[in-house]
């Protein structure tokens, strides 16, 4: 039985121990570059060699199944250079993840999207037309990733509406559960065949100086 997030434990020395490590040789000041990862207890050394100058995506094998935690870009807004970048990023996502299940990988992608998949994954959807996290390229990129044969496991096991997983600090939104649904889990098929469970931790969320973003998990069978 396995559940992800990983959980973190800390080896003698005071390192993570079945989380990788980065090494920290490509980054420059100011910017992480995602570099080199390693992991002694799978032998797993990782390089990802690319010109883009921020760290949004780690990546190991535990227990056989490729993990990827990611933080796909904001967006800002619809004429922001920003926003291209994050159609990009999420296109060089998309190719990744269809080359991992052609090579036979069983894979698991999950981290803050920043997109709501559907009008169904915001509590008022009329307040995000014409908005990042809710536009047409956007959602596509997503259903891209879907059509690839992976599965939105937290929506496959929590088909309830108004499940949110993130809230805006502004007072009241918790409470009234204004939220949008950003923070996913991807799964390909044969990993999809084993999940047990799915949950958002909206209680964390409630905690005293927390993340505007609830924790998302799922857990496997066998």
């Amino acid at each position: 039985m396995h559940r992800w997030p990983l959980p973190v434990r800390r080896d003698h020395r005071g390192g993570l121990r079945g989380r990788p490590s980065r090494d920290r040789s490509l980054e420059r000041r100011g910017h992480r570059q995602p570099g080199r990862t390693h992991r002694r207890a799978s032998r797993l050394c990782v390089r990802e060699r690319s010109s883009v100058p921020e760290a949004r995506l780690v990546s190991a094998t535990c227990a056989g199944i490729r993990c990827h935690s990611l933080y796909v870009p904001n967006g800002r807004t619809l004429d922001d250079p920003h926003y291209t970048y994050k159609l990009a990023w999420l296109d060089r996502l998309g190719a990744q993840l269809g080359d991992e299940l052609d090579r036979g990988l069983d894979v698991v992608a999950g981290g803050d999207f920043n997109v709501a998949p559907t009008s169904a994954d915001i509590y008022d959807p009329r307040r995000w037309v014409g908005k990042t996290h809710a536009s047409p390229a956007e959602r596509e990129r997503l259903a891209a990733i879907e059509a690839l044969g992976y599965t939105d496991a937290v929506r496959h096991l929590c088909p309830e509406p108004e499940l949110y997983t993130w809230w805006s600090y502004r007072p009241g939104q918790l409470e009234q559960n204004r939220g949008l649904r950003i923070d996913l889990i991807f799964t390909s098929p044969k990993v999809t065949e084993r999940l047990a469970e799915a949950w958002v931790d909206r209680a964390e969320r409630a905690a005293v100086r927390p993340s505007d973003h609830a924790p998302v998990g799922i857990r496997l069978t066998g």
